[in-house]
């Protein structure tokens, strides 16, 4: 099956699209969020990973129009895989770290 075939699918019977969907790309969404993680989830944490996938292509479902599905879904899904980031803290300097001491000690 196609994308233009799934889309097709999408006019007529949401549920039934949101079906062949999974079917078609859980291998591809899953394969993208083991290549962002690096190994970092387990099995189980790319399955939850991909449902969170799927859960966020049906909420947006009214909102896909022609195009690429697979393109679509890979966006999403990179999206979403995406680790939280983290603010960097900048590093002491050493001339801060000694004022810090020498304030204590003092």
């Amino acid at each position: 099956m196609d994308d233009s075939a799934i889309m097709a699918t999408l006019g007529q019977d949401e549920e039934l699209w949101y079906s062949q969907v999974i079917d078609h790309y859980t291998a591809y969404v899953t394969a993208i969020i083991g290549g962002i993680s690096k190994g970092a989830l387990s099995a189980s944490d790319i399955e939850e990973a991909a449902a969170d996938v799927f859960f966020k292509l049906w909420q947006k479902r009214k909102q896909i129009r022609g195009g690429s599905m697979k393109a679509f879904i890979a966006k999403l899904a990179r999206k979403l895989s995406r680790p939280a980031t983290v603010p960097s803290i900048p590093p002491q300097t050493a001339s801060n770290s000694l004022r810090y001491r020498s304030a204590r000690t003092t």
